[in-house]
């Protein structure tokens, strides 16, 4: 992941801040068994990979 930098010049001065940070974004994440019982208003699943189960699909996917 590319780290982004934001340069600030203060007000009235002859020298720069720089900050390098990563583009993170806050996320969540649970398993097929840990979802049972939740409303999600959005949800993202993985399906590269075959689930444990046919009940884990149908679990994940009728959450939202």
């Amino acid at each position: 992941i590319p780290r982004i930098s934001f340069d600030f010049i203060p007000p009235g001065s002859d020298w720069t801040v720089t900050r390098k940070q990563f583009p993170l974004r806050l996320a969540y994440a649970t398993t097929f068994n840990g979802c049972q019982g939740l409303t999600l208003q959005r949800s993202v699943v993985d399906l590269c990979k075959d689930p444990f189960s046919h009940g884990q699909l149908y679990t994940a996917l009728s959450r939202v």
